[in-house]
Formats: structure tokens, sequence, C-alpha cells
């Protein structure tokens, strides 16, 4: 090996071919990065709606091809929850604790909520995963 002359075009053209094995490997690794995520989602709204918006996207740069896992998209609209679903014909029931509230139950028709933001929690199970494929590589 010692003597060997390395072709460093050969190389480059090897590690950043689009099409080659490197770059099928990048792309492999980051759809089961994805696959993992998701599948450490909490089930039920967490996963059914976050879980739709994690993607997979590869980027061939100068560095040669490389996987984004995540979302841009982790925040819910803010929206009204009306009574109903088990609680059909009943109120929406609540305890505010105090100090924050009145230290008592409440009820309500509907709530006006203000959204929920993913982000925190999308990095914490996007960081799980990856800790769990990189043990098993």
């Amino acid at each position: 090996m010692a003597g060997e002359i390395v072709n460093r075009a050969a190389l480059h053209d090897f590690l950043h071919d689009p099409n080659g094995p490197v770059a099928a490997e990048v792309e492999r690794v980051g759809q089961q990065l994805r696959r993992l995520t998701i599948a450490r989602l909490k089930v039920g709204f967490p996963r059914n709606w976050l879980g739709r918006r994690v993607v997979a996207i590869r980027t061939d740069g100068p560095e040669g091809p490389s996987m984004l896992v995540g979302s841009d998209d982790t925040k819910t609209s803010p929206h009204v929850i009306p009574k109903g679903g088990a609680a059909a014909g009943r109120t929406l029931v609540f305890f505010w604790p105090a100090p924050k509230g009145p230290g008592k139950v409440v009820f309500f028709r509907s709530v006006n909520h203000p959204g929920s933001n993913f982000d925190k929690y999308l990095s914490r199970k996007l960081l799980e995963a990856l800790a769990e494929l990189k043990e098993a590589i």
C-alpha cells in the first residue's frame, strides 16, 4: 500500500457521484433515521399529525451527498376546540390550579387553543433515533 498512488479525481467522483454507492448509503441511512424518528413519536395526535411532516431530503453539495431529516412545519395553527367527541352533548371541563387560575373546576362550551409547538419534542426524538442508529452501525 505504501507506494500506491491515489487518483484524487476518481476518489472525488466516487464520493460525490449522486448515483453512486456513497449516495445510496447516505439515502438509506437518512430514510432509516426518518422511520425510527416517526416510530418514536407518541401514538395518536403527535404521530398522526407530525409524523407526516417528517421528511428526509437528500442534497448534493460540494462536500458530497447528505440527508436533511426533520421538519420545518412543527407548529399547529391556533384553533377552537368545541365540545363533542367523547364528551358529546357535554361541556369541556378543566381544573385550573392556583396561582395560574382560579383553583377550581371550570366549564366551557369551547376553548381557543393557541396551537402546539413540537420543535423541541421532534428534536429530542430525532436525537434518540440517531443514537439508536449510531449504536447499530
